[in-house]
């Protein structure tokens, strides 16, 4: 069975539920829960689907509050798990329209670094050094500057 992100938007336009599941599960939870079913995306794969929907929504001037959720890892997935789906996420981002990517953080602060000619550059060390990356991500003691540095560096990959 095919999953894909779902919205479930209100009347009011506020999202009630956000959910990774079947087209079926969704229509389900939407008509239980009285309210429209979203699911407009130009790509299918995981990530950065909740940019694509706030970048619409922001072009047909309906508000987005934010808030300041935080995140507690309960260690339910691998790294290796976790990888394959950051991974992912980046590929998605290297596909949407150059617009919404301003408007993440990785994208907008890689396509600076292009500006500068220096793009390349994170690309090639990048290349060196993924092998070892990997490692330290996958090992018991995986460093935050590292994982943001092969982020960068495997969206970097992607670029033409």
């Amino acid at each position: 069975m095919k999953k894909n992100y779902y919205y479930i938007v209100n009347a009011k336009h506020k999202i009630v539920c956000e959910n990774y599941c079947s087209r079926e599960d969704a229509e389900i939870l939407a008509k239980f829960s009285g309210c429209a079913l979203y699911d407009h995306f130009p790509y299918k794969e995981y990530g950065y689907e909740d940019t694509c929907f706030g970048f619409e929504l922001k072009e047909r001037g309906i508000a987005i509050h934010h808030i300041d959720n935080k995140l507690t890892h309960l260690g339910i997935e691998t790294s290796n798990v976790y990888l394959a789906k950051i991974e992912t996420a980046l590929r998605t981002l290297s596909k949407i329209d150059k617009e919404q990517r301003k408007l993440v953080r990785l994208s907008g602060f890689a396509m600076k670094l292009e500006r500068y000619c220096l793009l390349g550059l994170v690309r090639y060390v990048f290349r060196l050094t993924k092998t070892q990356l990997r490692a330290n991500l996958l090992g018991k003691h995986p460093n935050q500057k590292l994982f943001t540095f092969y982020k960068l560096g495997y969206y970097a990959d992607l670029m033409p």
